[in-house]
This record gives structure tokens, C-alpha cells and sequence, in this order.
């Protein structure tokens, strides 16, 4: 009778101990892509227009000097800020993708206010990745999508992002299974599914995958799922605009 009694107690012990363990993994792959985030964060900003009729989004710093950022998609303004300190940096356009994926902006002039406090961290071109996949590989690659510092509120996301082909060879990727990385304290799997939408406002922000590679910018929501622009097309971007600056 003892030992079936103590057989009991090993079996509850172990309903309740696996879990626990699921929980503790969970936490743990989350964790880790705070600390992915962290890392990118300094790189990724904010840009609002300067009358208000442009709606906010986000970029990614891709070159220090001359000061770059990436957006995707076609800029609605010239007229383009980022909050800095007290200040303000300001934005115009200098390259615009021919397919219209992408928007190169340069920083154009700061506020007295802006100029003292420390610019936002290129990202380190070797961390800038090629297509990881094929349209023929659907396992596709795991990133998450990093919001700016300066939206507090907005929840990162994680989820797959698969490479894909045009009708003209153009690359892009597509991604699906976005979720909400988990609070400190897990939540449900009700408290996830009420999660809210993925903000038009991280429109540019960035995919980073486990390793730190800066995969692609989010370029928003279609009919068949979330689209994303590789980071490989902005690098050869920039590297083009520093060509033609030194003819």
C-alpha cells in the first residue's frame, strides 16, 4: 500500500514537474530574443513627418557616416524627422528602389538640440544577411522583429520568415506564425491569441534572426501573409551610393 501510495506521489509530482519544464524552456528561447533586440535596438528608429500627415514608422540605420537610414516601401514626404533628445534629426530622400521596396534617407541637418546627443547605431555591415533560403527550402528562417526603442509599447514579434522569387526574379520574403514574445511571466495561450495586431507603425523595422543577422525589413501585411524586404538589396543600395559619391 506504501509503495502504490508513493508511486502516487512520483506520478504527481511529475504532472506537474513537465510544465514546468515546458514553461521554463519557453522562457528561456524568449530570453534570448530579448537580448537579441537589445542588441539591435540602438539601430533601429523612429521617422514621423514633419507636419503630421505621414504616419509613423520605423527604419534602420545602415551607414554612420553619411548618417542613413532604410524604410520600406516609397516615402509619402520629403519632409521626414526622427526624435533626438530635446531635437529633432531631419531626413531626405537619396535613393528610391526602382520596384519601390525600399527608401534610402540621409540625414540632412539636426536641431541645436538634436546635435549634442549621440546619433543612432549604424548596423555593422557584417551583420547584414543574404537570402539564408530558397523558394525551394519551406523551412524557412526564424527572426524577430525588433520595434524602435522609442516605442516602448509595441510588442516584438517572432516568427518565420521563407524566401521567395517574383515572376522577374525579384527576392523577398514571406512570413507567417508571427507571435508576441511572452512577458516575463508566461502568459496563455488565451492572453496570445488577444494580442493586437501587428502596428502599421513597425512598417522598416528589422528581422533578426538568433544570430544577430539583420535578415530583412517588415513591409507589412498582404493577402498572402506578412511580406518582408531581404536587408541584402539595401546593402547593395548603399554600396552604389558610396560609388557614385567618390566618381
Amino acid at each position: 500500500m506504501r509503495r502504490e501510495k508513493a508511486l502516487g506521489f512520483i506520478g504527481l509530482g511529475l504532472c506537474f514537474l513537465f510544465p514546468l519544464i515546458s514553461v521554463l524552456q519557453v522562457s528561456d528561447v524568449d530570453g534570448a530574443w530579448r537580448q537579441v533586440v537589445a542588441n539591435t535596438q540602438p539601430s533601429v528608429v523612429r521617422i514621423t513627418g514633419v507636419d503630421g500627415a505621414v504616419a509613423a514608422v520605423s527604419g534602420v540605420v545602415v551607414q554612420h557616416a553619411p548618417l542613413r537610414v532604410a524604410i520600406a516601401g516609397r516615402s509619402e514626404s520629403t519632409q521626414l524627422r526622427t526624435a533626438s533628445g530635446a531635437g529633432w534629426l531631419d531626413w531626405q530622400p537619396v535613393y528610391v528602389d526602382p520596384h519601390g521596396d525600399f527608401t534610402i534617407l540621409e540625414a540632412r541637418m539636426a536641431t541645436a538640440a538634436a546635435s549634442s546627443e549621440p546619433a543612432p547605431t549604424a548596423v555593422d555591415p557584417s551583420v547584414i544577411g543574404d537570402m539564408t533560403t530558397t523558394p525551394e527550402d519551406d523551412r524557412g528562417v526564424v527572426a524577430v522583429l525588433v520595434a524602435p526603442s522609442a516605442a516602448p509599447q509595441m510588442p516584438m514579434w517572432v516568427g518565420k520568415l521563407t524566401a521567395q522569387r517574383g515572376a522577374d526574379g525579384r527576392a523577398s520574403y514571406q512570413g507567417d506564425g508571427l507571435r508576441p514574445l511572452r512577458a516575463d511571466v508566461v502568459g496563455t495561450a488565451d492572453a496570445e491569441a488577444a494580442a493586437p495586431p501587428v502596428d502599421p507603425a513597425l512598417c522598416g523595422a528589422p528581422f533578426v534572426t538568433r544570430d544577430g543577422v539583420v535578415l530583412a525589413l517588415y513591409a507589412g501585411r498582404t493577402a498572402d501573409g506578412i511580406r518582408a524586404v531581404p536587408m541584402g538589396l539595401v546593402r547593395d543600395a548603399v554600396t552604389g551610393l558610396d560609388r557614385h559619391a567618390q566618381r
